[in-house]
């Protein structure tokens, strides 16, 4: 992947002060349940949730990881009572990470953007990823990041490549555009996007999706 779209992922550290705070849970739970990932995955949701509050000019000003029985929770304590129900509907909000090939004359395109460009659904989506790792190119100290897919994503990914070649697709991420590439026709089993401006960027794209694939959030009293 060459092309990324960095709007979609601006720093979100805003900060702000408020006399009352109060605290939410949120029990956790990873799927896979298994995930050899969870230790990180735990680590990713906090950074979600201080990410959000942060861009509701509000702060986290304490965060909690408790483990009981197996379970999970985060105990979050938020500068501005008034955001806790709007931060559990983003956290619970519908999630989707789609790889979409950009339609041919006469198709009809299963997702438009905003651009009028069409785009047809290959089947590759996010219950296909694996995890996505991110870092730095260390010859231009630009972002990047690295798409993993599960055993069947691999084969759906195989056969879209080799299908595709000489085709546009794009890296849909809750149904925005983020990425373009052209299909060569070689048999790939996972995805590199470069050129993304700054590795924090590439971290913050890798910290949603991976929470948005395996995480899910439970208030809890």
């Amino acid at each position: 992947m060459k092309k990324f779209f960095s709007i979609l992922f601006v720093a979100l550290m805003l900060a702000a002060c408020s006399k009352n705070a109060s605290m939410v849970r949120y029990r956790i739970t990873i799927v896979p349940v298994n995930d050899p990932h969870g230790p990180l995955l735990i680590e990713a949701a906090q950074r979600v949730i201080t990410r959000r509050v942060g861009a509701m000019n509000a702060k986290v000003l304490q965060a909690k990881t408790k483990v009981n029985a197996g379970q999970t929770t985060l105990e979050e304590t938020l500068s501005d009572p008034t955001l806790e129900s709007k931060l559990t509907q983003q956290l619970q909000g519908p999630f989707s990470f789609r790889l979409l090939r950009k339609i041919e004359k006469g198709e009809t395109a299963d997702l438009t953007t905003p651009a009028g460009e069409g785009f047809k659904e290959t089947g590759v989506g996010e219950r296909d990823v694996e995890w996505i790792a991110a870092g730095t190119d260390p010859a231009t100290t630009t972002g990047i990041v690295e798409i993993t897919f599960t055993d069947e994503g691999q084969q759906k990914l195989k056969t879209l490549f080799t299908q595709t070649k000489g085709k546009m697709l794009g890296l849909f991420l809750r149904r925005h555009l983020v990425s373009t590439v052209k299909s060569t026709g070689d048999v790939k089993t996972s995805i590199t996007i470069s050129g993304v401006p700054s590795p924090v960027l590439a971290s913050i794209f890798a910290d949603d999706v991976n929470v948005g694939v395996h995480v899910q959030f439970i208030p809890t009293k």
